[in-house]
């Protein structure tokens, strides 16, 4: 009766470990797959993006990719640019407006 019962205990411990491994490995599989796919979308990117950096260098002799081009800072106003807009808005619509009365009045 001792005896089967350590066996049954034993039989459940390496069902146990079975399963835990068939997960594991299923797992393991799974992460595989997703590296794989991961490796390859990489590959395809940096394949055409290095061969379009070598055809722009190597055969139109453009493009410079080693090192950053200058960057130039946009120092214009926006909030001056439209004030000086309204005041030429505004001379011109007072200049019309002359001209209509004067128009009127002659």
């Amino acid at each position: 009766m001792g005896r089967s019962y350590l066996d049954s205990l034993n039989a459940t411990q390496k069902a146990a470990e079975l399963m835990t491994g068939a997960g594991r490995n299923l797992r393991g599989f799974e992460q595989g797959y997703l590296n794989d796919l991961r490796a390859a979308y990489e590959r395809d990117r940096d394949f055409a993006l290095d061969n379009q950096i070598k055809y722009r260098q190597g055969i139109l002799g453009d493009a410079v990719y080693q090192s950053p081009q200058g960057a130039t800072a946009n120092l214009t106003d926006p909030t001056a640019a439209g004030f000086g807009g309204a005041i030429q808005g505004a001379g011109i619509g007072m200049d019309m407006a002359k001209f209509f009365k004067d128009m009127k009045e002659g």
